[in-house]
């Protein structure tokens, strides 16, 4: 015979098991979503600087004028670049150093860094 209760102790712990993996699956889903809006920005902001800095040596090399730093919308986020450029030697060769910095909202940034023979 079934002592009373029992029922009631089966169904509560049905309810709590399962609140407990609908909670880990929200928190883990939540996580990837995060995660992956961290991504997609890291790689926005590769992306970016790259074309960037393929501009600057191509202006650099063919005599076309630097551009000025500036902001970029991509994918709906705003990005400040900022271009600087420093000359250098490198064993005697005179050189300039083009820098090309990233930052989205939230992020830490992303630089890039290149040496052209001064024209």
């Amino acid at each position: 015979m079934r002592k009373p209760g029992f029922v009631m102790i089966y169904t509560l712990s049905a309810i709590a098991v399962t609140g407990l993996l609908v909670t880990t699956l929200a928190m883990t889903t939540n996580r990837g979503f995060t995660l992956e809006r961290e991504r997609e920005r890291g790689l926005d902001e590769i992306l970016i600087a790259q074309d960037v800095m393929e501009r600057e040596k191509y202006n650099h090399r063919f005599g076309g004028e630097p551009s000025l730093s500036s902001e970029t919308v991509r994918n709906g986020k705003t990005y400040e670049i900022s271009i600087h450029r420093r000359p250098r030697m490198v064993e005697g060769v005179p050189m300039i150093e083009i820098s090309c910095e990233v930052q989205g909202e939230g992020s830490e940034g992303t630089r890039l860094v290149t040496l052209m023979e001064e024209r």
